[in-house]
């Protein structure tokens, strides 16, 4: 006998989260609003995921309308040459030769 699925459960949190937001437009529109356009968001979408992640970085007025994509690779860079400026000077500290550590030959201790 073939059994049936069962219909996933009705989420009653996000039932009550919808009904305050809708509720409460009125007193509150600015935040309702932008309570209910992030309640719509898949949370398994990748783009969501990335647009939240990169909410924290900050960017000057330039670059408001970008793309995630766009200030993660802007992330990445600033990352990466952090990263090598560190090594640089670790390097110059502690005298070692720059081609062990993959840097390039100028990089000396003064």
């Amino acid at each position: 006998m073939e059994r049936r699925k069962k219909a996933p459960k009705h989420n009653i949190e996000s039932h009550f989260f919808r009904k305050f937001w809708l509720d409460h437009r009125f007193h509150m529109p600015l935040l309702s609003q932008i309570a209910r356009k992030i309640g719509q968001v898949t949370s398994s979408s990748n783009e969501a995921e990335r647009e939240f992640s990169c909410l924290s970085y900050q960017m000057g007025t330039i670059y408001q309308n970008q793309k995630a994509v766009h200030v993660e690779r802007k992330q990445q860079t600033a990352e990466h040459c952090r990263f090598k400026d560190a090594l640089k000077k670790v390097a110059a500290q502690k005298g070692l030769k720059s081609e062990t550590l993959g840097l390039p030959e100028n990089t000396k201790k003064q």
